[in-house]
């Protein structure tokens, strides 16, 4: 449980888990699994939040891409901790879908 005391920067994880209930529940009929890990691996923390999404017969060839949300997140990252961070999302398999990234450890 030590990632609870984790510090992130402010509304970092709204977009995420907004851009996963647009594009998981809004797009999809049934249910749809939403998952938010986070863990400390060494000194960075890692945070992933994960959707399922409609499959490619119902989406279409396009998979979904870098909206304005994510983009807004992975730029604001950037601008906080340069080359000390990653941000990663994307279609992780047929119905499915991810977006991480890593930060520098920093607790309360």
């Amino acid at each position: 449980m030590e990632v609870r005391s984790a510090l992130v920067p402010s509304l970092i994880l709204q977009p995420l888990i907004e851009n996963a209930l647009k594009h998981g529940v809004g797009a999809t009929s049934g249910l749809v699994e939403i998952t938010l890990k986070a863990s400390r691996e060494a000194d960075q923390l890692h945070i992933t939040v994960e959707n399922d999404m409609p499959s490619i017969e119902t989406r279409g060839s396009r998979p979904p891409g870098m909206g304005a949300g994510l983009r807004n997140v992975a730029e604001r990252l950037s601008t906080r901790f340069q080359e000390e961070c990653n941000f990663v999302s994307g279609v992780i398999s047929e119905s499915r879908y991810r977006a991480s990234f890593d930060i520098p450890w920093r607790s309360a």
